[in-house]
C-alpha cells in the first residue's frame, strides 16, 4: 500500500485498517490539532 498512511487500532491488530493519502493524513491531524472535531 504505498503512498498511504495506514491507521488501526493497535489493540486489534487483524482488525479493519484506516488508508489515508500523505494529504489526507496531514489534513485529518491538522482540523485534530485545531480541535475542528472537538465536541463542543
Amino acid at each position: 500500500m504505498t503512498g498511504y498512511c495506514a491507521v488501526r487500532d493497535s489493540k486489534n491488530p487483524v482488525g479493519p485498517v484506516l488508508a489515508l493519502t500523505r494529504d489526507e493524513w496531514a489534513t485529518l491531524l491538522n482540523t485534530i490539532k485545531t480541535g475542528a472535531h472537538d465536541l463542543r
